[in-house]
Order: C-alpha cells, then sequence, then structure tokens
C-alpha cells in the first residue's frame, strides 16, 4: 500500500514538473524573441544563433559531467534554481543595461531551456521502470502541453497589462517551482535499470544514434531557417517589445495546442495506418510543401504557416 502510495505521488510530482517546466520553456521563449528583436536588429539575430550554438557546448559537457558525477536528482533542481535566479538578475538588471540583458536572455534562455527539459527527462527515466513509464508518459505530456498552454497565456495578459520587464518575474516565478517539484521528485527517485549491453547492442545503438544524428540535424537546420524567417517577419509587423512578447506568446502557445491535438487525434492512427517510417516522413514533407509556398508566396500568414508546423509536428 505504502509503495502505491509513493509510485502515484511520483506520479503526480512528473506531471506537474512537466507543466511547469514547459510553462516555463514557452513563457522565456516568447520573452527571448521579445525582448531580443525589439533591442537588436534582425540581422544580428545569425550572430546571436551561432554565439548562442557554440557557448551551448561547453555547458552541456559540463552539464553531462555533473549528472555522471552527482546524478539528476541533485543536479536538475539545481539548474531549475539557477536559471530561475538567472531571470531575477536580468528583472533587475534590464533598466540599467537593456542591450546586455536583452542578449543575455537570448543565451540564457537558447541554452538552458533544452537542457532544463532533458534533465527532466532523464529523471524521469531513471525513476520510473519502462512498463510504468509506457502508462504515465501519456499523462506526463498531456500535463506539459496543459502547462505551455498555461504559462503562454499568462505571459501574453502579463505583458498586455504591464511591461515586457514584468514578465521576468513570471518566467523566474515558474522555474523556481519547477525546481521545488524537481527536487520533491528527486526524492523518490529510484536506481535505473541496466542498459542492454554486449557488442550486438553496442553496434545496435551506434546506427540507431547515427540515424537519429541525421534526421535531428536535417530538422534543426530547416527550423532555423524557418524561425529567422518568421522573426524578420514579426519585427517587420510589430514594433514595440510588449508587441512581440504577446505575438510570441500567442504564437507558441497555439503551436503547443495544435501539437496536443495531432499527438490525441491523429498520431495513433498515422503510425497504425503508415507505420513509424511513413510518420516521421510527414513532417519533411509539410515542411518542403508550405516552404515552396512561402519562396512562391511570401507573407505573415505563409511564412508563420511554415514555422507553426514545424513546431506543432517536431514534438509529436
Amino acid at each position: 500500500m505504502e509503495s502505491s502510495r509513493t509510485e502515484a505521488r511520483a506520479g503526480q510530482l512528473s506531471m506537474l514538473t512537466a507543466g511547469l517546466a514547459v510553462g516555463y520553456q514557452v513563457a522565456a521563449k516568447s520573452l527571448r524573441e521579445g525582448l531580443f528583436l525589439s533591442t537588436f536588429s534582425v540581422a544580428d539575430l545569425p550572430h546571436a544563433m551561432l554565439g548562442a550554438a557554440l557557448c551551448a557546448m561547453p555547458v552541456v559537457f559540463l552539464v553531462t559531467w555533473l549528472m555522471t558525477r552527482f546524478g539528476p536528482a541533485r543536479v536538475a533542481p539545481a539548474m531549475f534554481m539557477t536559471s530561475a535566479v538567472l531571470s531575477l538578475g536580468e528583472w533587475l538588471l534590464l533598466p540599467q543595461a537593456p542591450r546586455a540583458v536583452a542578449l543575455l536572455v537570448y543565451f540564457h534562455v537558447s541554452i538552458g531551456g533544452a537542457l532544463l527539459m532533458s534533465a527532466f527527462w532523464l529523471m524521469v527515466n531513471e525513476r520510473f521502470d519502462p512498463h510504468t513509464l509506457k502508462q504515465l508518459v501519456g499523462r506526463i505530456g498531456a500535463s506539459a502541453t496543459l502547462g505551455g498552454l498555461l504559462g503562454g497565456a499568462m505571459l501574453e495578459r502579463l505583458a498586455h497589462f504591464t511591461n515586457a520587464r514584468s514578465t521576468l518575474l513570471l518566467v523566474s516565478g515558474l522555474c523556481l517551482a519547477a525546481a521545488v517539484s524537481t527536487e520533491r521528485l528527486g526524492k523518490t527517485l529510484a536506481v535505473a535499470a541496466t542498459a542492454p549491453s554486449g557488442p550486438t547492442a553496442r553496434a545496435r545503438l551506434t546506427g540507431y544514434l547515427w540515424t537519429l544524428a541525421l534526421l535531428v540535424a536535417c530538422s534543426a537546420a530547416a527550423s532555423a531557417f524557418a524561425d529567422f524567417a518568421l522573426k524578420q517577419a514579426a519585427v517587420g509587423r510589430f514594433t514595440s517589445a510588449e508587441a512581440l512578447v504577446r505575438f510570441f506568446a500567442v504564437f507558441y502557445t497555439g503551436a503547443a495546442l495544435i501539437s496536443f491535438l495531432l499527438q490525441a487525434l491523429v498520431a495513433r492512427r498515422l503510425l497504425e495506418t503508415v507505420g513509424i517510417g511513413g510518420t516521421l516522413a510527414v513532417p519533411p514533407i509539410l515542411m518542403v510543401g508550405l516552404g515552396t509556398l512561402a519562396l512562391l508566396a511570401p507573407s505573415f500568414v505563409t511564412i508563420a504557416a511554415l514555422r507553426g508546423s514545424d513546431l506543432s509536428l517536431g514534438p509529436s
């Protein structure tokens, strides 16, 4: 009986943490775009993207070493807490150094967002056995989507009634709540199952990783071009930081909602009909089609549809 209550509590904490983490991610990305594009020229965006990618590499190695040395139960809450403190510091410094803080927020969110989600999923994978996780992952995903919707909606309303700077407090608060929830989940962390070993298992894993790396690299390149095109179009339509923050909050929230609906209503049927290979081919085919349309008839709508399809289908 006690074991069942512990498992149920761990599942609830996983769902709560997923909602808070994705809510933070949606809010932070919306704020990142608004602050950067209202402070710098869109021509500076490729330099910022390249700089963030270069800075991410040593940070990833550091986090990987820390995870190996201390374990996700200790490192993940510390990462969320560090991010919350950084957001609070950015809120304090923004009036004195807007350009420096806008750049800092861009690097902070670009590098930290993916690492925080990876740390969370590493905790979940170590906490639950594969059978339990298979039953739980749908609820975790639904909670994450709900958190993203709420995070984006709260950020949009806060930017509407106050200003872009105030949204940094919301971002910090979401990250702080995720740190507390992650710390409580870490206390229930179980010993991870041993991964299969031997030459055959390693060979299969190596082939899988090469295929996955190629898929991720091609998808990331296409996403980067679509992302840049959308931001360039948004700068031409919205002028203030608040307007940009509100637009990206609505855009990212809408993409999260469409992604949830696709996973709930379409993904399973598509897998049963065309298999996993055919299902994986849908996002690139759609991006090629929408990319061609945006090239032949460039407009804010076609570019937004291109980037929206990437955001909606990528997680699915």
